[in-house]
């Protein structure tokens, strides 16, 4: 739910935001900026999908209380012989 909130915020980004930071780049710099904008936009995406998917992972944890804690070792899954 949080990765989707965050794509649909970023997808109106899209839409009326980058268009703008795109032609202003490619005035400044060139077809460089062009590369540099979209490789900036890659980035800010990449890191609101791995944001939201902690987050959506502790919330997930805590609300059913299977989490791990630190120094906690993890459950034996081997067959009991």
């Amino acid at each position: 739910m949080v990765a989707a909130i965050g794509v649909e915020v970023l997808k109106l980004l899209a839409i009326h935001w980058l268009p703008g930071v795109i032609a202003k780049s490619q005035g400044i710099y060139g077809s460089i900026g062009i590369v540099f904008g979209i490789f900036a936009w890659l980035l800010i995406f990449g890191k609101v999908i791995v944001y939201a998917s902690v987050l959506q992972r502790g919330l997930e944890e805590r609300r059913t209380g299977k989490g791990r804690h630190v120094g906690e070792r993890a459950p034996d899954r081997r067959p009991n012989r």
